[in-house]
């Protein structure tokens, strides 16, 4: 879209409605191209938009039209780079990071988090809970179904230092049910799969 070089002379007559509507809606010039002609700034004419009632143009309506040069792009990309970046060299201090960390802890945690499923969900075939005050909860607080089960029918805690786990029976590792959680050892464990996959049958234990 092609513009007409703006008359640079400063008006003398009253910046009004109508005049504003001329010059914005049926023109389409830009605030700061209207400030230029009055001696005003970009602000000073949105804010008379704003006063009149006169709806202002989206930011994909100001642009239509617009193709920068190779140049211009080349300009606006080197002109963000190393020390000239207006941050280069600025960092936040401990305290301020502080500040950011206690302000942004707790918020996409849980079912705060936008991929939520309730705190349940499935690894590697097992199922996992969100239990985050258990003692033996990963970092994001969860734990293994079939462990929780178990631990309800042993009455007490699992003790993971010590090896022990869970087996399932039939083999079916979302099978959580208390007839199909077998607690051994680690090394029994790791036994019987050998031995099963040794024999190439399903043990039955």
């Amino acid at each position: 879209m092609t513009k007409k070089p703006i008359d640079t002379k400063k008006y003398s007559e009253k910046l009004d409605k109508d005049e504003l509507l001329r010059l914005y809606v049926n023109q389409k010039l830009t605030t700061a191209e209207i400030g230029k002609l009055y001696g005003h700034g970009r602000e000073a004419i949105r804010q008379r938009l704003i006063k009149f009632g006169i709806e202002r143009r989206s930011p994909e309506e100001c642009h239509e039209g617009y193709k920068p040069t190779v140049a211009t792009l080349k300009k606006q990309s080197e002109g963000l780079q190393g020390k000239k970046h207006p941050l280069w060299g600025k960092h936040h201090s401990e305290e301020t990071r502080e500040k950011m960390r206690l302000s942004h802890l707790g918020q996409f945690s849980g079912d705060k988090h936008y991929n939520w499923k309730g705190g349940i969900y499935t690894s590697g075939g097992y199922v996992f809970v969100r239990q985050p005050d258990h003692p033996n909860a990963t970092k994001k607080g969860y734990i293994r179904r079939s462990h929780l089960v178990a631990e309800k029918a042993l009455g007490r805690v699992f003790n993971i230092k010590k090896g022990e786990m869970t087996h399932h029976v039939n083999e079916i590792r979302d099978d959580d049910s208390p007839e199909n959680i077998l607690v051994c050892l680690r090394g029994w464990h790791k036994s019987l799969h050998y031995r099963m996959k040794k024999l190439g049958v399903h043990i039955n234990v």
